[in-house]
C-alpha cells in the first residue's frame, strides 16, 4: 500500500510542477539543441579552402557498413588517383550506428543533427554525393571526432585514437599526447640500443 501512495505522491508532484514550468516543447515551431555527437544521416565532408570532398574512394566505409547502404563508383585520374564518381547512401536503410565514420581514415565522414529525413517515396531517401556534401567547419568535425573516440561511449572504448575530444570531455589528460611522443620516443631509443647490442655480440 505504500509503494502505490508513494507512486501516486511522485505523479502528483511531476503534475504541479508541470502546471507552473511545462516542460512540452511546441515542434516543430520550437526545438531543443541536439547534443555533440548525435547520429543523424552520414554525411560526406569537404575542405572549406580547397572545395574539394576529403573523400578518396578508399571504399573502407561501404566495406564496415552492417546493411550495405553505402555505394561508391571510381575511376583513375592521369595522376593514379582515384575520383570519386558515385557516393550514395540510401537513408531508409541506415541504422546510424557510426561505424563508416569510426572506419573512414581520412575524416571524410560525419554525422549531422539533421533527423527530419520523412519522404512521400524511397527515391526521394537516396542521397546522392551533391546532396551529402557538408562543409568541414569546426562543428561537423567535432560530431566526427566524438563518435570515433569513444567518448560518446562513456570510456567503454579506448579514446586513443582522437585524444582532443577525450581530452575535452576529461577522460584524458592534456599532456597526454606530450606524454606519449616521450613514451614512443623511449620504445624506440631502446629498441635500437637492443640492436645495437645485438649486432655486437654477433661480430664478436
Amino acid at each position: 500500500m505504500s509503494g502505490i501512495a508513494q507512486g501516486m505522491w511522485t505523479t502528483l508532484k511531476h503534475f504541479f510542477t508541470s502546471l507552473s514550468k511545462p516542460v512540452t516543447v511546441q515542434y516543430p515551431e520550437e526545438r531543443l539543441p541536439l547534443s555533440v555527437g548525435f547520429r543523424g544521416l552520414p554525411r560526406l565532408v569537404y575542405d572549406l579552402k580547397s572545395g574539394d570532398a576529403r573523400c578518396v574512394a578508399c571504399a573502407i566505409c561501404a566495406n564496415a557498413c552492417p546493411v550495405g547502404v553505402i555505394h561508391i563508383d571510381a575511376h583513375r585520374g592521369p595522376d593514379g588517383r582515384k575520383l570519386l564518381d558515385r557516393f550514395d547512401i540510401e537513408a531508409g536503410g541506415c541504422v546510424y550506428c557510426g561505424l563508416c565514420v569510426e572506419a573512414c581514415p581520412f575524416d571524410a565522414l560525419t554525422m549531422t543533427p539533421g533527423f527530419e529525413l520523412a519522404a512521400y517515396n524511397r527515391v526521394d531517401l537516396l542521397w546522392p554525393k551533391e546532396r551529402l556534401l557538408v562543409p568541414g567547419t569546426a562543428e561537423n568535425d567535432a560530431n566526427m571526432h566524438w563518435i570515433m573516440s569513444g567518448v560518446e561511449k562513456q570510456g567503454k572504448t579506448p579514446p586513443s585514437a582522437w585524444p582532443h575530444a577525450a581530452q575535452e570531455a576529461g577522460l584524458l589528460p592534456q599532456d597526454w599526447a606530450a606524454s606519449t611522443d616521450s613514451a614512443e620516443a623511449a620504445g624506440e631509443t631502446a629498441a635500437e640500443e637492443e640492436r645495437e647490442e645485438e649486432v655486437a655480440a654477433t661480430a664478436s
